[in-house]
């Protein structure tokens, strides 16, 4: 299959990015990895690392509190939505590997867990807690990491002449695994550049990200350098190939700041558009 742009304008800008997914509706190990996507998904939103990780709208509203109490009286507050440019087709599987590891570490120093339950149904959720449900599945990190490699490697998918291609590059299209592999492998560049910025620095913006779509608040004063900071968050917190780019009108970001930016901070500074 093919993804499918509607919007005539939308095709036009976004024409020679298409690129195949590969819906894992017949896939063999349909089952397995849907229970392993729900695994790294739930893991994914209790991360023990520093990141800009936003799970769902539900948590934008506490976002843009945060950003107001946090940035008031520092000077003018702006901000910025960025997309994570080639994010999905083009993350390199090393850091994918080296992440989502890294990630699983974390959780185990932090809370002393080392496999996660996923319940038959999905009205339940997944928990670190071991439990005797009949139909839950408990699933050790170590396997949790065997099975996303596979998946990660032996991404099939068929041509509309019946070949059958391998995805060499990127986050398998369509798979169970691909919000969790998105999600967590960002958060650690994340936690990895946060550890490069100044104190100084991270007292003047706040940042969270959903997917692949970036929302960067800022405070703009002669004390200190913005152009700076964005220079770095632009080039440095993604590894390569990835960079951020101004986000389009499509993006998660746009329809939240349209209904939801009307406040002003308390030295009268509207948060605006840079």
């Amino acid at each position: 299959m093919l993804t499918v742009i509607t919007d005539h304008e939308v095709r036009k800008e976004k024409w020679a990015k298409c690129r195949p997914i590969a819906p894992a509706t017949k896939h063999p190990m349909k089952r397995l990895f849907h229970l392993t996507g729900r695994a790294w998904s739930f893991i994914t939103s209790r991360l023990a690392s520093d990141n800009f990780v936003i799970n769902h709208g539900g948590q934008v509203t506490k976002f843009l509190q945060e950003a107001q109490q946090k940035l008031q009286g520092r000077g003018q507050i702006q901000y910025r939505v960025e997309d994570i440019e080639g994010c999905f087709p083009n993350m390199e599987k090393r850091f994918i590997r080296l992440a989502l590891a890294s990630e699983l570490h974390k959780l185990e120093a932090a809370y002393g867990v080392d496999a996660i339950t996923v319940p038959n149904r999905k009205a339940h959720p997944c928990t670190f807690k071991t439990s005797r449900r009949k139909g839950d599945v408990r699933i050790p990190f170590e396997d949790l990491l065997d099975i996303m490699e596979f998946a990660l490697d032996n991404t099939i998918l068929r041509d509309f002449d019946g070949q059958l291609w391998r995805q060499a590059k990127g986050i398998p299209m369509g798979d169970p695994h691909s919000p969790g592999m998105t999600i967590g492998t960002c958060a650690w560049m994340e936690h990895e550049w946060l550890q490069t910025v100044h104190p100084n620095s991270r007292e003047n913006f706040l940042a969270r990200r959903y997917m692949d779509d970036l929302l960067v608040f800022y405070a703009r004063h002669s004390g200190w350098d913005e152009e700076r900071f964005l220079k770095d968050i632009s080039s440095h917190c993604y590894l390569p190939p990835l960079r951020l780019e101004a986000g389009g009108k499509g993006r998660f970001w746009r329809p939240v700041l349209r209904s939801r930016m009307l406040t002003r901070s308390a030295t009268g500074s509207r948060m605006i558009t840079p």
